[in-house]
This record gives structure tokens, sequence and C-alpha cells, in this order.
């Protein structure tokens, strides 16, 4: 038997290093998406182990850099509110 089973390719090679390569950010860019709001800063703030504030702040970049829903249309539109009181 085979060691490596055949394996269903949805994405390219170069668009699979894109989506999970980390990213690379200028200072100025680092600046723009590791710079926290008041309800960001706050939400860090609640969290007591310091290893889950630094986690919180790096998934919030990330997602700020590569944002898992492009744009809003109906179907997700008034989750905002309930995200926002989690």
């Amino acid at each position: 038997m085979k060691s490596q089973a055949k394996r269903l390719a949805i994405l390219s090679l170069p668009e699979a290093r894109e989506l999970y390569s980390v990213p690379q950010l200028s200072p100025h860019e680092q600046d723009y998406f590791f710079t926290l709001s008041e309800e960001e800063l706050a939400a860090v703030n609640c969290l007591g182990l310091l290893r889950n504030r630094i986690l919180l702040v790096l998934m919030l970049g990330y997602f700020k850099v590569n944002p898992l829903i492009t744009e809003k249309n109906d179907s997700v539109r008034g989750g905002e509110e309930s995200l926002a009181s989690f």
C-alpha cells in the first residue's frame, strides 16, 4: 500500500503559500494592523495569562491583514452586534 494517498488539490501551491505563510509587513503596516482600539485593548486586558494576551493580539492583527469575510452581505449583517457582546 502506498504511504501517501492521492489528495484533492483545491489551491495551487502559490495560493496555498499566500494563504498559509506568515505575512511580510513593513514597520508602518505592523503599526497599522497591531495598534489596538479601545475595545480590543479592553478585551486583551480581560485575559489573565500573558501568553493568552499575546495570542489575542496576534490573532487580531492576523485577521485584520487576512479577513475571513471580505464583503458584507445580507447573510452576515447583524453579526457585528453579537460579536461585540462576546
